[in-house]
């Protein structure tokens, strides 16, 4: 049964272009992902109402029904959403021949709506909910949508700007399950840290419990022949207030699973205890280690009056005021490629235009001593962390700097400047191994957010400008110096 609707996906797959499906948010599921999605549920009852809000092809509502048929279950309303009028006909035919091969008695109906705009929603109530589930499964789209797109202006207590669909879809069928329910997901990383997720997560947190999260590599991996690539998850929520201990986390690197790896996580340490509910996702007694070890810290860039920012000028939005040499009326544009061991040289040989005019005041900042960090890395490099150290008495001759997009830079929130020794000091944290580690445990994506580095907890001042003493008389930059610096505090 799984296999027949398998097989009729990978031929409708070939008839349509990747292209056409990235428009729609449209990745199939492979088949061996969808049998690890159902096998996670774990039924109580012999009757059952399941909703399938993303249906695709049918695939994932087959799975469930092959797990289920190894159980007591005898019957099952299955609730089918899709809209896409190219593949209605493919699902309608997979329906047809799953409950006429099937040993459980089913009656399923399919919805040609949009699931969002087909429901109501609130984080306080059921009264409005339709229909209420014992399970979900899902594989929703993902594109981004407008923050005055209908499917956002229904579900705005949860949106801030302009919000990824898939996260809707995770947040109604949420509110569709009935108390001690279940749902499983297969969705972007992306969700667990940030702020265009946090009203979100406070109602997934709040409404429900992350009983298991697996990881894979990348997307490409999982969707089969679909050439995605972004780090994707399967999420296991129950719909309960009950407090959990830990959550299971698992991790494979194919979507075969044939290397799946294990581990159990105290609750209270993958989820953050305060206004942002990071969940974060280490795989492994190490990954534990970095997050009490970094957590040890009680202090943070607000109480230490400290904020990350990101680059003033998006150079190819400001093309006018780019220019190639050095007179009165331009500054230093800082970018990217100016890294260079662990300070910055500029200018550098490259074809990019490396001042930019004062005559657009935004664009501009005060040249005093800061710490930069790129805010992109690609996925092959080691770190995600890559600071490096500014210092103004390099660049006398500018009262003024500016400071490109893909970078980020670190200063005082206060009329005080950063001391030199801090700066050395915030090197040291951010070049070290743990703080690399601990985003990558909080973070999966290539890009150094602001608002993850902003709540994260470092050393106090007089901590920071100790190792900045430390490193300034060692005058090692190293990775390995760092880390050593560091652990003399912890």
């Amino acid at each position: 049964m799984l296999n027949y609707v398998s097989n009729e996906t990978n031929s409708f797959l070939n008839s349509i272009s990747k292209e056409e499906r990235k428009k729609i948010g449209q990745f199939f599921t492979d088949v061996d992902v969808a049998k690890f999605m159902a096998q996670l549920y774990v039924p109580t009852k012999k009757h059952l109402d399941i909703l399938d809000p993303g249906a695709g092809s049918g695939i994932l509502s087959a799975a469930i029904i092959s797990q289920l048929e190894n159980t007591d279950v005898d019957s099952i309303n299955l609730t089918l959403y899709e809209n896409d009028s190219r593949i209605l006909p493919l699902l309608q035919n997979n329906l047809k021949f799953i409950s006429e091969n099937t040993s459980i008695n089913l009656k399923y109906e399919i919805i040609e709506e949009n699931y969002i705009l087909n429901n109501s929603f609130s984080i306080e109530s059921q009264e409005f909910c339709k229909k209420e589930y014992d399970f979900v499964i899902a594989n929703p789209p993902y594109f981004k949508i407008s923050r005055k797109a209908p499917e956002a202006q229904l579900m705005e207590s949860i949106c801030y700007g302009a919000p990824n669909i898939y996260f809707l879809f995770m947040a109604m069928s949420l509110h569709h399950l009935s108390k001690d329910s279940e749902m499983v997901f297969i969705v972007p990383r992306s969700w667990t840290s940030g702020a265009y997720f946090k009203k979100f997560r406070e109602y997934l947190l709040s409404a429900g419990k992350i009983n298991q999260v697996h990881l894979f590599v990348s997307r490409d991996n999982v969707f089969n022949k679909q050439n995605v690539l972004q780090e994707t998850i399967i999420i296991h929520v129950i719909k309960s207030k009950k407090p959990l201990e830990s959550i299971k986390i698992s991790s494979s690197s194919n979507n075969d699973f044939s290397d799946i790896d294990e581990f159990e996580v105290p609750y209270d340490l993958a989820i953050s205890n305060d206004e942002n509910h990071f969940v974060y996702l280490p795989t492994n007694k190490g990954e534990v280690k970095v997050l009490n070890d970094v957590h040890k810290f009680d202090s943070s860039f607000l109480t230490e009056e400290i904020k990350l920012r990101t680059g003033l000028t998006v150079d190819f939005r400001n093309k006018s005021y780019l220019e190639e040499k050095p007179n009165k009326d331009n500054v230093p544009l800082i970018y990217p490629f100016h890294f260079n061991k662990n300070f910055i040289t500029f200018p550098v040989e490259h074809d990019k235009k490396q001042y930019v005019n004062m005559a657009k005041k935004g664009l501009i900042q005060e040249n005093k001593d800061y710490l930069f960090l790129k805010r992109f890395t690609s996925k092959e490099e080691k770190r995600r962390l890559q600071p490096a150290i500014y210092l103004k008495e390099d660049f006398p001759n500018y009262d003024y700097i500016s400071t490109e997009n893909k970078i980020n830079f670190i200063e005082s929130t206060n009329d005080d400047d950063l001391s030199k020794e801090q700066i050395y000091g915030l090197f040291v944290i951010f070049n070290s191994t743990m703080y690399d580690k601990y985003y990558r445990i909080l973070n999966g994506s290539t890009q150094v957010n602001a608002n993850e580095i902003n709540s994260l907890n470092i050393p106090s001042r007089t901590s920071l400008e100790n190792l900045g003493r430390i490193l300034i008389n060692k005058n090692d930059y190293s990775v390995e110096s760092c880390d050593e610096i560091l652990e003399s505090i912890l």
